[in-house]
């Protein structure tokens, strides 16, 4: 009975851990003068945890593992990338 609480336990603790997802983080910048785009949209594809950017350009998201994102903002292409914790400088294109 000791072994199955403990297996139940463990496996309980191990989905919650991996329930968690882990944070993303990044700056979202225009691809020709490298400017911060103020407002831009960072969603989880198929989920509705987003978030905008902040005056300088930076979000952090907590999303469900290694996900697709997708960035978005009025006059320039939509991207969709796939999640690293630290996503770094990302490029967005005026159309």
């Amino acid at each position: 009975m000791k072994r199955i609480f403990t297996s139940v336990m463990l496996s309980l603790l191990c989905m919650g851990l991996m329930a968690q997802g882990i944070n993303i983080s990044g700056t979202v910048v225009d691809a020709d003068n490298g400017e911060p785009i103020i407002g831009a949209s960072v969603l989880e594809v198929g989920t509705s945890r987003g978030v905008v950017t902040d005056l300088d350009g930076n979000f952090s998201l907590n999303v469900s593992g290694r996900v697709k994102i997708r960035l978005s903002y009025i006059g320039y292409e939509m991207l969709e990338l796939t999640a690293e914790p630290n996503m770094g400088s990302i490029r967005m294109k005026a159309v």
